[in-house]
């Protein structure tokens, strides 16, 4: 799995406005959804194509798609939610999948609760949206 910490000014003074308790709920949400869809356009940087001929008004153009298996992003429930719909806001040919997990208090380990997750996972991209990646147990 590879973890890669995006630094770019947009994202940066977005970041600042999310972390301001002067931040109403409402523009919490907005604010994370733009930072995840502004993140989409990183995280599918080496997103795998094909050539793709489509018909036009006046020729035919050789385009690119996404090549199958399609990327699939997985929320961690709830928090996660945003970003994958700030992610498919940008790019919405993905298989969605979604994994709810608590942390044990008493062992301090991840348990699952639900995992609804597309088949077929091999050989696919997969991005795990988890805001709150604080001890990293539940990548």
């Amino acid at each position: 799995m590879t973890v890669e910490v995006l630094n770019h000014p947009l994202i940066n003074i977005l970041m600042t406005n999310l972390r301001s308790q002067e931040t109403s709920s409402s523009e919490f949400r907005l604010t994370a959804k733009k930072i995840s869809s502004l993140m989409a356009y990183e995280i599918f940087k080496d997103l795998k194509i094909e050539r793709n001929k489509i018909n036009t008004p006046l020729e035919s153009y050789l385009g690119i798609k996404a090549q199958n298996p399609k990327p699939c992003v997985i929320s961690i429930l709830r928090a996660g939610l945003i970003i994958s719909e700030g992610i498919t806001d940008i790019f919405d040919e993905v298989s969605i999948g979604h994994i709810g997990m608590y942390r044990d208090e008493k062992t301090l380990s991840p348990v699952n609760y639900l995992i609804k997750l597309p088949s077929n996972l091999q050989n696919r991209q997969c991005f795990l949206c988890d805001p709150m990646l604080a001890t990293g147990g539940s990548a």
